[in-house]
């Protein structure tokens, strides 16, 4: 029975043949809280406008350009949370952005002395966002316009902001109490191929690491291989909290800054409207099932109506028709069983009479050593977390 099952799964799942394991199949505790956290985690699209530069007081023309990072479901009625500099970025930033933009071998440091020494600022400065869901295949939601939540909808100190999208039963995440700065997360950011295609990514580290140089208060520093497109993406722990989001990244080594948790929650709270966070509860019970090999339940988790038009769970969904497909297949088919058994009986001899060959020309030395890499998995089973949001 374990070897039919094992045929089932490289059967319907050809993407583990090569190549390391997908983030939903994984055993460990931060990546499969890192996959929960996808479902929640949005690819921000900035595009940033401008009716003219002045430097030294002079203006020349104005222009547009793009920019990317990421947000996340903070609480109910299609809050997200993300990076203030990212979302609402002033106009000497944007001067200095420009200037960079022009002038690509010149490091940011000398970029933001000449925004400071010219006193360059932009003129007319325009900011629309878009917000749209990724999948590990590259689809992606169709974009929802997304605006700063409200007047008081930016923490320039701590480099938050709140958005708020048209979708009210868009899943949330929660907040994990901040009180120590240590322990490990997971950064779960978005990744851009050179087409420019989107996919999701977790980059794991420890919270506290080293101390970092902040313009914003109560940054925390991660070491975890942040990138700059990263900005606005949420950390989480091993249940699935959010400890913080990303601020910024560490130029010449893996790591970055957070801004950490409490800030967040209290920016949120100014916005956030009671109620249940369903797809959430549900996308976690239905990848409990999965991890826990229960296939038949897990699909039928999946299909439950607070999933309906949730695009994770259709993708993890369709993976498990395919598996479910597979395993009647190779249990109903006596001949495919015995064959399947044959096969591996003759490359289990094979492999026998290789060691006995190898052994026989090592002679009278040492016998041959076959170093294993294999270890054993985690005995604690990773707490999922996720509870519903206390919005």
């Amino acid at each position: 029975m374990a070897l039919r099952y094992t045929m089932a799964m490289l059967l319907a799942t050809p993407v583990l043949a090569f190549g390391a394991t997908p983030p939903d199949l994984s055993d460990d505790p931060l990546i499969r809280a890192g996959w929960l956290a996808t479902q929640a985690t949005y690819d921000v699209e900035v595009t940033t406008t401008f009716d003219a530069l002045e430097v030294d007081g002079r203006r020349t023309a104005g222009g547009s350009f793009r920019s990317s990072g990421a947000a996340f479901g903070v609480a109910n009625g299609g809050l997200l949370a993300t990076a203030a500099h990212l979302v609402a970025p002033s106009p000497a930033k944007v001067a200095v952005e420009v200037y960079q933009r022009a002038h690509t071998s010149v490091p940011p440091t000398a970029a933001a002395a000449w925004g400071q020494r010219t006193k360059a600022k932009v003129i007319g400065l325009k900011v629309a966002l878009t917000a749209s869901r990724v999948l590990p295949d590259g689809a992606r939601t169709e974009p929802a316009t997304a605006e700063v939540a409200g007047k008081n909808g930016i923490d320039l100190t701590g480099d938050i902001a709140i958005l708020r999208i048209d979708a009210p039963r868009a899943p949330v995440l929660d907040l994990a109490a901040f009180r120590r700065r240590d322990g490990r997360g997971v950064v779960v950011g978005i990744a851009r191929a050179l087409d420019g295609t989107p996919t999701p990514t977790y980059a794991t580290g420890r919270l506290g690491a080293f101390r970092i140089a902040s313009p914003y208060v109560d940054i925390v520093g991660i070491e975890a291989p942040v990138r700059a497109g990263d900005s606005g993406a949420p950390v989480v722990d091993r249940s699935g909290r959010v400890v913080g989001l990303v601020s910024q990244w560490v130029s010449g080594r893996p790591g970055g800054g957070i801004a950490p948790s409490d800030r967040i929650d209290a920016l949120a709270r100014e916005f956030a409207t009671p109620g249940s966070n369903e797809a959430a509860t549900a996308f976690r019970g239905a990848m409990k099932r999965l991890w826990a090999s229960d296939f038949v339940h897990a699909e039928e988790a999946f299909q439950a109506a607070a999933l309906s038009d949730d695009p994770l769970a259709r993708f993890e969904q369709t993976r498990l028709e395919g598996l479910r497909r597979s395993v009647r297949f190779v249990e109903t088919d006596g001949r495919l069983s015995r064959a399947l058994i044959a096969f591996a009986l003759a490359c289990a001899a094979a492999a026998c009479g290789f060691l006995l060959a190898a052994r026989r020309r090592s002679g009278s030395g040492d016998p041959l050593h076959v170093a294993s890499t294999g270890g054993t998995p985690d005995a604690e089973g990773p707490d999922d977390g996720m509870s519903p949001s206390p919005y």
